[in-house]
C-alpha cells in the first residue's frame, strides 16, 4: 500500500441484501477511515456500490489516488468484473484495480535466485516461444498434463511463476463440488478432478510466488473467465500467491507481461500493462505480493559487490606499485592489465549496464557466480599482502604446533607481530583480520606508530604483561615481540588473551585456548588454538575516524560458564572473572529497580509515573534516585568487589569527571551489562541520604546541567555518603559506546569498517527514513502524524517513509541500501515465548531475527543506524535482543540504538522527537544519547538511563 491508495473493503452480507462498505485511504497525514451502512448491492455489475465508491472519491478529491485496493470478503460477489465496472465511474480513469487481501505475502521476505522457473502448462496450441519473452527465465513445459502430473510438477519443482492454460484444462482439473464455496464448474470426465483446494496445497508446497491463470476460447471450453475468478478468489483467502487472471490474452500481450517482469515493473503495473491485449483480466495480491519477483535487491547487491571488487582490484593495483602503500594507496591511473583485471572487465562491465537498464534481469546466475568468484581471488591477493595480528606459543627459540604438549610449570614465549601472515602464527590465515591501516596513517613517526599490547593469561605467570609494539610503515611488518610466560603447575584448560590496542580504541584481541598436561599423555585433538575474538575494523574511511578513547572494556564469556573482564587504560590495567550468577543478581535488581521507577504494575497493566510531558515530582524523584543509586553501587561493587585495593582508585583516577568509555563485547559474551546505571559514588544501604544539594541549586538555575558543578568539576560531596548525585551515574558522567566487532560482518570482498558517518545525502533535500510501525501500539497513529509533521523539528529535517504492515517493511528493509536511507526506526514492542523472541511490527505481525538474515538484507556501502524504540517489551531484556544485533550487524547496519527496559509510549515518543533532531543536526550519537538524558533530568526524571547505543560514540550524520 502507497500513499494514496484507496482501500475498500466489502464484507459479507449483513442484513437482507445489504454488504458493508469501509473505504481507508492511505495519506500523508495517516490513514482516513470510514466505515458506511450496509447499501444494497446487486451481483450483477453493483451500481449502488459504484455510486458509494463514486460519492467518496468526490468527498476526497483532494486525494491524488494511484490504485483501488478491493478487499472482497462476500462470496457472492466473486465473479463479478469489478475491474470492467470500477473503469466506468468518471473518477476512475488513473485507477488500477487490485483484488487486495489485508495480510503480508509470505515470499516477499525471501529473495529468489535467477533466472526465475517458470512451469507452462496447458495445450500444445496455446504455448509459448522462446523468444523473445521467456529467454531470461528457466522455462518447463507441461502439455496436456493429468492432475498427478500438475500437482507433482508443482510440488516437486520449486516454481516460481507457474502459468496454466489451455482450452480444455481447467474442466479437468478444477472440480468445485467440495466444500470450497463455488458452484460447480466442470462436466464429467474421464480423469480425476483437482479442487481449487488442492491447487492452493499444491502451489504453497512449490512455493509458487506468481500464478498466471488465462482462459483461452475454443470449442470444448466450459471454464469461463468469472469461474476463474472465483478461483483465484479462493487461493487468496487461503493465503495463496499473487495470482493475474486473463480472459483471452493475445501473444503479445504474453510478451508484454513477461518482459514488464524482466525490467523489474511490479506485479500488478506488469499486469495491467499487458491487460490492454486481453478482454478481461484482474490482479489477486497480498501486502507485497508486487514485489515478490523483484529483482532491485538482487541487482543492488550485484552491484554494491562488483564495486567492492573493483575497489580490491585497484587496491591490489597500487599495493604492487612503487611506493604502494598496504589500503590506502589508489593510483590515478587506469589499471594494469592482468588476467584477473581482464576477466572482471566484462562481468563489471555487465552489471554496471544493468543499473542503465532500470534493474532488468541481465546478469544471470553466471554473472553472479563469476562476480563471487572473483571476489574471493581479490580478497585472497589483497590478504596475502595485508598486515595481520599473529600470534603464537614458541619454546626454546621455536615456535609449537596446535598439537604441540603444552607441560606444566614449564617456560614459553608468546610471540607476537604485526606483519603478513606467517607459517607459526596460530591465528588461521582464514580467519586473520587485516589490521586498521588507514586509521594509522597520521600516526607514523619516523620509526612508526607504537601500539599497546597487553598479554593476560590467568595461571599462567605473570597474569598480566604490558609491552610496546612499534609497527613501521606498510608495508614492512613489526620485529617479533617476545614475552615469557610460565605455564601453570595444575593440568587443565587455560586461555592466553593478546589485544592489541590504539589511543585505548581495542583494535584486535585474539584469544588462545590452551590445554596444559604432561608430554606423556595423549591428548585428542589440538592442545593449542586460536580465535580472533573482537576486530573493531579492518580499515577506516577517514583517518581521523577513530578519536582516542579513556578506557576500554573487554567483555568476554569463559569455557567453564564465568565471564572476563578486562580494563584497560592509559595507566590502568586489570583482568578478573566473575560468575554469572553473581553479576546476574546485581544486573537484573538494577533493571528491575528501573522498571519500577518507569511503571506502577501493581494492577496488571503499566501505568507510566511520569505526566504526558515525562516531568516528575520532586519527592519522586528523589525516592527514585536514592533506589537507582543502590542498584547502580551494587554494579559498581560488582566490578571492583576482589580486586586489590588500589583498582577501584586506579579506575576512578583514569575516568575523571568525563571520559569515553569503549565496551568491546567479544562474540561469546552472552549478556549486557548496563554499564550507563553504574552508580560509583560511594553507597551506604540504611543510612539516611538526600540529593546532592549542589545538583539541586544548579537546577533550579536552569543551565544546561551539562555544564553544572557536579558534571563540569566533580560533585563536592562525593565522599559523603548521606548524599546522592546524578553524576555519580557513568551515563550521566560519562560518554558509553559498545560497537560491534566486525566479526560480526564478514566481508568476502574485502575490509569491514567500523562506522562512524551516517551519509545523509545532499543539504538541499529531507533525510531519509524508514518508520517500522506497530498499529498495536495505542498511539501509533499520534507518532506518526508527529514525525511527519512539516511544522515539527522533525518533518522539518526528516522525510520518513512509515510501514506498517511486515511485507512492506521487509521490502523495504531490502531496498534501504539503494535508497540510501541513513535510518531505520523501529517504533514497535517486543515478546518472548520460552526461548524465541520477537519485535511486535504492524497489526499483531511478528519480526524474528531469521526474517532479516532470510531477507538477505545488505546495507554495506549505506549502514543505516538502527533505532529500536521498544515500548511494553517487559518480555525482553537486552540479553534477548543479541541475536537482533548480530543479524543486523551482519545485515551492515552501522549501530543500534536499543532499550534496557520496557519504554512507556510518552517516552518512546519523546525520545524519538528528541534524538532524531539531534542527529539530523549532526551529534555524535554518543553525545546525542547524553544530552537526550540531561534533558529528562532536567525535567526530574533520570530514564534517560534507559537509551543505551550499540555503536561507535562517534557515529553521526554528514551532508555532500
Amino acid at each position: 500500500m502507497e500513499i494514496g491508495d484507496l482501500y475498500v473493503r466489502v464484507g459479507p452480507r449483513a442484513r437482507g441484501d445489504g454488504f458493508p462498505l469501509t473505504f481507508r485511504w492511505l495519506t500523508l497525514d495517516g490513514r482516513r477511515e470510514s466505515a458506511m451502512s450496509p447499501v444494497g448491492i446487486r451481483v450483477d455489475y453493483a451500481q449502488e456500490f459504484l455510486q458509494a465508491l463514486e460519492s467518496h472519491v468526490r468527498e476526497h478529491q483532494a486525494v491524488a489516488t494511484r490504485t483501488l485496493l478491493l478487499d472482497i470478503r462476500a462470496k457472492e460477489l466473486y465473479r463479478v468484473d469489478w475491474e470492467g465496472a470500477i473503469q466506468s465511474i468518471s473518477l476512475a480513469h488513473t485507477w488500477n484495480v487490485v483484488r487486495f487481501a489485508d495480510r503480508s505475502d509470505q515470499w516477499v521476505a525471501v529473495p529468489f535466485e535467477l533466472p526465475a522457473r517458470i512451469l507452462r502448462a496447458g495445450d500444445a496450441s496455446a504455448d509459448l516461444p522462446t523468444e523473445p519473452e521467456v529467454r531470461y527465465f528457466r522455462l518447463t513445459r507441461l502439455y496436456g498434463p493429468s492432475t498427478d502430473e500438475l500437482t507433482s510438477a508443482l510440488r516437486r519443482g520449486r516454481f516460481d511463476i507457474a502459468h496454466v492454460t489451455g482450452s480444455r484444462f481447467f474442466p479437468h482439473f478444477f472440480n468445485q463440488s467440495e466444500k470450497s464455496g463455488f458452484a460447480s464448474e466442470t462436466r464429467p470426465s474421464a480423469q480425476k478432478a483437482m479442487s481449487a483446494r488442492t491447487l492452493l496445497r499444491a502451489l504453497k508446497a512449490g512455493r509458487v510466488r506468481f500464478l498466471i491463470l488465462e482462459s483461452v476460447s475454443g470449442p470444448s471450453s466450459t471454464v469461463d473467465y468469472t469461474a476463474l475468478l472465483e478461483i483465484a478468489h479462493f487461493l487468496q483467502a487461503g493465503g495463496g500467491p499473487t495470482t493475474a487472471v486473463f480472459e483471452q490474452i493475445d501473444r503479445a500481450g504474453i510478451e508484454d507481461l513477461y518482459m514488464h517482469i524482466v525490467h523489474d515493473s511490479s506485479l500488478d503495473a506488469a499486469v495491467w500493462k499487458a491487460a490492454k491485449s486481453a478482454r478481461r483480466a484482474a490482479i489477486f495480491e497480498a501486502i507485497g505480493g508486487a514485489n515478490v519477483l523483484s529483482i532491485r535487491p538482487v541487482a543492488g547487491r550485484m552491484e554494491f559487490l562488483a564495486r567492492r571488487t573493483e575497489e580490491g582490484l585497484r587496491r591490489i593495483a597500487a599495493d604492487k606499485g612503487p611506493g604502494g602503500l598496504v589500503g590506502y594507496a589508489f593510483p590515478a591511473s587506469p589499471l594494469p592489465p592482468s588476467k584477473l583485471e581482464a576477466r572482471a572487465s566484462s562481468v563489471l562491465t555487465r552489471i554496471y549496464d544493468t543499473s542503465h537498464e532500470s534493474g532488468a534481469w541481465m546478469p544471470l546466475p553466471g554473472d553472479s557466480q563469476e562476480l563471487g568468484e572473483i571476489g574471493k581471488e581479490v580478497r585472497a591477493k589483497r590478504m596475502a599482502m595485508a598486515r595481520v595480528l599473529n600470534v603464537g606459543l614458541w619454546q626454546e627459540g621455536s615456535p609449537l604446533s596446535r598439537r604441540s604438549p603444552i607441560e606444566p610449570a614449564h617456560t614459553y614465549e608468546v610471540v607476537v607481530s604485526v606483519a603478513q601472515a606467517q607459517s607459526w602464527s596460530l591465528v588461521k590465515e582464514k580467519d586473520a583480520r587485516p589490521i586498521p591501516e588507514s586509521e594509522l596513517q597520521d600516526h607514523y613517526g619516523e620509526e612508526g606508530v607504537p601500539l599497546r599490547v597487553v598479554v593476560s593469561a590467568k595461571g599462567f605467570g605473570p597474569e598480566v604483561i604490558e609491552h610496546e609494539l612499534l609497527l613501521p610503515r606498510p608495508p614492512t611488518g613489526s620485529k617479533l615481540l617476545r614475552i615469557p610466560v610460565r605455564a601453570p603447575k595444575a593440568r587443565g584448560r587455560y586461555r592466553i588473551r593478546v589485544a592489541l590496542y590504539h589511543d585505548n580504541n581495542l583494535l584486535q584481541s585474539v584469544l588462545l585456548h590452551v590445554q596444559v598436561g604432561p608430554a606423556s599423555q595423549r591428548q585428542r585433538g589440538p592442545t593449542v588454538t586460536a580465535e580472533v575474538e573482537f576486530a573493531l575494523m579492518d580499515s577506516v574511511v577517514d583517518p581521523h575516524q577513530l578519536p582516542g578513547r579513556t578506557v576500554n572494556i573487554l567483555c568476554n564469556a569463559t569455557d567453564d560458564g564465568t565471564h572476563t573482564f578486562q580494563v584497560v587504560g592509559q595507566a590502568l590495567k586489570k583482568t578478573f572473572d566473575f560468575g554469572e550468577g553473581e553479576m546476574r543478581t546485581a544486573v537484573d535488581a538494577a533493571r528491575e529497580t528501573l522498571n519500577e521507577l518507569a511503571a506502577d504494575r501493581s494492577s496488571g497493566e503499566q501505568k507510566y509515573r511520569f505526566d504526558e510531558k515525562n516531568v516528575g515530582r520532586p519527592n519522586q524523584f528523589e525516592a527514585g534516585l536514592l533506589k537507582l543509586a543502590e542498584s547502580g553501587y551494587a554494579l559498581f561493587s560488582s566490578i571492583v568487589t576482589d580486586q586489590d585495593r588500589a583498582f577501584e582508585g586506579e579506575l576512578l583516577a583514569a575516568l575523571g569527571n568525563r571520559a569515553t568509555i569503549q565496551v568491546a563485547s567479544t562474540k561469546s559474551a552472552r549478556y549486557v551489562f548496563p554499564w550507563s546505571m553504574v552508580y560509583d559514588h560511594p553507597f551506604i544501604v540504611g543510612v539516611s541520604k538526600v540529593v546532592c544539594p549542589q545538583f539541586l541549586t544548579d537546577l533550579r538555575t536552569g543551565i544546561e546541567l551539562s555544564t553544572a558543578v557536579c558534571f563540569k568539576q566533580g560533585c563536592p560531596h562525593r565522599l559523603d555518603k548521606t548524599v546522592v548525585c546524578p553524576s555519580g551515574f557513568w551515563g550521566f558522567k560519562h560518554v558509553l559506546e559498545q560497537p560491534w566487532s566486525v566479526k560480526a560482518a564478514p566481508d568476502p570482498l574485502g575490509p569491514s569498517t567500523i562506522v562512524t558517518e551516517l551519509t545523509g545525502g545532499p543539504p538541499s533535500v529531507l533525510l531519509g527514513g524508514l518508520v517500522a510501525l506497530s498499529r498495536d501500539l495505542s498511539p501509533a497513529g499520534d507518532h506518526e502524524k508527529e514525525v511527519g509533521d512539516p511544522k515539527l523539528p522533525v518533518g522539518k529535517a526528516w522525510h520518513l517513509l512509515i510501514k506498517d504492515t511486515k511485507a512492506e517493511i521487509l521490502l523495504h528493509l531490502q531496498a534501504a541500501g539503494q535508497l540510501h536511507l541513513p535510518l531505520i526506526y523501529f517504533y514497535c514492542h517486543g515478546k518472548r515465548a520460552g526461548k524465541r523472541t520477537w519485535l511486535g511490527i504492524g497489526t499483531g505481525e511478528e519480526l524474528v531475527p531469521g526474517d532479516l538474515k532470510a531477507s538477505e538484507i545488505d546495507w554495506r556501502g549505506a549502514s543505516p543506524l538502527v533505532v529500536i524504540n521498544g515500548c511494553h517489551t517487559v518480555d525482553l531484556t537486552p540479553d534477548d535482543l543479541l541475536n537482533f544485533n548480530q543479524v543486523l550487524a551482519w545485515c551492515g547496519a552501522a549501530g543500534v540504538v536499543g532499550t534496557e527496559i520496557s519504554i512507556p509510549e510518552v517516552l518512546a515518543r519523546d525520545f524519538a522527537m528528541d534524538f532524531l533532531v539531534r542527529l539530523a543536526n549532526h551529534e555524535e550519537v554518543g553525545e546525542a544519547l547524553r544530552s537526550y538524558r540531561f534533558s529528562l533530568l532536567q525535567r526530574l526524571n533520570p530514564l534517560g538511563l534507559a537509551y543505551t547505543p550499540y555503536c561507535s560514540a562517534s557515529l553521526h550524520l554528514v551532508r555532500h
